[in-house]
């Protein structure tokens, strides 16, 4: 689902897209998280350093060849929930101590569906398997994943093992 969404928006640009493992990987693999009990003995002697952005950062402005002053920007909007825009009032759009730029901070829904339309990338698969980015392991994204991409579900099963414990969980408790 990730590579369809990149490849369309390479062509579209005519960039490559450089991919790094989200630092929430590192965490659940590190905690365990669906996780059998002799894979759970593999990846603590795998010895894994937990990752955050702010380590991700200097790795991957050396891997690209860019200088340690490079700006970054987001897609953080401020209408999005309340903390973001607290976060964005407090420390505005353009942060020079993260060199991060909110570059779409007051752009509205609209505004971002109308950019995205008229550069013909459409909306990513996750938007309509979930209404929203694919973002977590729970049973939101889980159920319909399995459900509508089996071979997506399979990948995340491969890293994950015991997911479907949760999905029978949920089924248990009627969350």
């Amino acid at each position: 689902m990730v590579e369809e969404s990149i490849a369309k928006i390479e062509a579209v640009f005519g960039v490559r897209i450089h991919q790094y493992p989200h630092p929430r990987w590192f965490r659940t693999l590190n905690n365990c998280v669906y996780q059998s009990p002799d894979h759970c003995g593999i990846i603590d002697a795998a010895g894994l350093v937990e990752m955050t952005y702010e380590d991700e950062r200097p790795l991957i402005l050396e891997d690209l060849g860019l200088p340690p002053d490079t700006w970054e920007c987001d897609g953080v909007r401020a209408c999005d929930n309340p903390y973001r825009r607290a976060s964005l009032t407090r420390h505005g759009l353009m942060k020079k101590t993260t060199r991060k730029a909110s570059v779409i901070a007051d752009w509205t829904k609209k505004e971002c569906m109308d950019a995205i339309a008229e550069r013909g990338i459409g909306l990513p698969p996750d938007y309509e398997l979930f209404g929203r980015s694919f973002d977590g392991l729970d049973m939101r994204f889980m159920k319909p994943l399995r459900e509508n991409r089996p071979e997506d579900f399979e990948i995340v099963r491969k890293w994950y093992p015991f997911i479907k414990a949760d999905e029978l969980r949920w089924e248990h408790y009627g969350l």
